[in-house]
């Protein structure tokens, strides 16, 4: 046994896929159906686009079935089979959610048998109905396995609980290739990269129904990609295929989540000497922001058009009151954006290691600050390679990854309305993990070097006491014994 592990130690690539599919399964059937955010949403939008259907669809009411209003509004919506529907509602009553007299209420509790019991809902694809609020922006390449699966599972007549956990899964085994490969390619630090990658919040993620794995493992994977073509001894000219991979890295990063748009500029960590000429780098650094930014205004603007006269749950303005304000008024963007750190900092910080179902699966805080210890202790260790990151390039790392979190707090200032304390709404700590590696990856140095006591042991123990705590307070939170 030890043999074995201090072998599968030795090839990270090897020891990703052994964590990430042991914990990555487990969670995927112990988390109970839809109790992460927008899950059921996205999996309606899944079987939508499986049905063909490449845009949402558009309801007019006084009612969203949940609230009345006093005119009518319209709503994004989307047609989906009854007996999914069934199924969704039957596990909302585990989220906590507050009543019309603002009362907290929290989340009831299932169990296995009541589980199971689910498994006879037939789906009836003939009998449908039409639901409000569907997650309408994302395009189809989000999720281009899971509908590809989705299509063949509906010829299959598979019960819709079924579908739901082969569409975790499907989330799962995208993630899992993404991150191997990032880790395999990643010229230093690859220990660091693998455990940021599996972090507890990052195989919740990966073993569940949404868009943000796929987001994680191309920040990733471009990350890794651009230090491979900076410091790896095999790369000694950029060819057009290594290009044009970058290319394509860059549009998909886009198309799936466009605040991200600033790691492009790792481009130029790649040295100059690896292209024909300064001019050439220059130059395809020009062809891929141009390709970068003609996607992102597409997208934007497309959004714009189709969210039209559109009600909006977060926001009583449009996108362009918004956005008109905000360049009216710049430093009260600024003044919110310092008030939301100041008092949620913290919460950022433990949300991006430890943020599960609604936010009502506690994890102690002291558990989640030793883990970014050791993530720190990781980024610092001397490694045994000639690679260096000089100030530059470190300086690059952290304007990218600050860059990066003022646009999403951007974006989240235009398209939500402010808290009533004036705190910026919508962000969360899960958003910072696409550009962690680089604010980690500023900690390279040649000079620390722990003797007596490995990181890499260390942070591989502690990951399993943390991830046995983290199952352990998920069964505790939903099911009853």
């Amino acid at each position: 046994m030890i043999s074995f592990l201090k072998n599968l130690i030795q090839k990270p690539e090897k020891l990703f896929l052994f964590i990430v599919i042991f914990w990555g399964v487990l969670l995927v059937f112990i988390n109970p159906p839809f109790q992460n955010f927008d899950e059921p949403e996205h999996f309606y939008k899944i079987y939508a686009f499986s049905d063909g259907t490449m845009n949402f669809k558009k309801i007019t009411s006084y009612t969203d079935g949940m609230f009345y209003f006093d005119t009518p509004k319209t709503f994004s919506a989307q047609v989906v089979p009854i007996s999914i529907v069934q199924l969704v509602v039957q596990s909302k009553r585990m989220n906590p959610y507050f009543d019309e007299n603002k009362i907290y209420n929290e989340g009831t509790k299932t169990s296995l048998k009541e589980i199971l019991n689910s498994s006879q809902i037939k789906l009836d694809k003939h009998l449908k109905t039409i639901i409000i609020h569907p997650i309408p922006s994302y395009t189809i390449f989000s999720y281009i396995l899971s509908v590809a699966v989705m299509f063949l599972l509906k010829l299959l007549n598979i019960n819709p609980l079924f579908m739901m956990y082969i569409m975790r899964l499907c989330s799962l085994f995208l993630y899992t290739g993404l991150i191997y490969y990032a880790i395999k390619i990643m010229p230093v630090k690859k220990y660091l990269l693998l455990f940021i990658a599996t972090m507890p919040v990052c195989l919740y993620l990966s073993g569940a129904i949404n868009t943000d794995y796929m987001i994680i493992g191309l920040c990733f994977l471009f990350t890794a990609y651009c230090l491979k073509l900076a410091f790896s001894d095999n790369t000694q000219q950029i060819s057009k295929k290594q290009i044009l991979f970058l290319y394509t890295l860059a549009l998909l990063i886009c198309i799936s989540k466009f605040v991200y748009l600033p790691i492009i500029f790792l481009f130029f960590i790649i040295p100059s000497e690896k292209f024909k000429s300064p001019k050439i780098k220059i130059l395809n650094f020009l062809v891929l922001f141009l390709l970068s930014s003609i996607t992102i205004l597409s997208i934007i603007s497309f959004n714009m058009h189709i969210f039209k006269d559109i009600f909006s749950y977060y926001n009583p303005q449009n996108a362009m009151q918004s956005i008109s304000y905000t360049l009216k008024h710049p430093f009260a963007f600024i003044s919110s954006l310092w008030k939301t750190i100041c008092f949620y900092g913290t919460t950022y910080l433990k949300n991006s290691i430890s943020d599960f179902g609604f936010s009502d699966v506690k994890i102690p805080s002291l558990i989640i600050y030793f883990y970014l210890l050791l993530l720190t202790l990781l980024g610092l260790e001397k490694e045994n390679n000639h690679s260096q990151i000089d100030i530059k390039t470190k300086i690059l790392f952290i304007v990218i990854f600050l860059v990066s979190l003022l646009i999403t707090f951007l974006a989240d200032y235009i398209n939500f309305a402010l808290e009533p304390n004036g705190y910026i709404s919508g962000f969360k700590g899960r958003y910072l993990i696409p550009v962690y590696p680089l604010l980690f990856l500023i900690l390279f140095n040649s000079k620390i070097l722990f003797e007596k006591i490995k990181p890499i042991w260390l942070i591989w123990g502690y990951h399993t006491f943390f991830m046995v705590i983290f199952i352990s307070s998920i069964i505790c939170r939903y099911y009853n014994f």
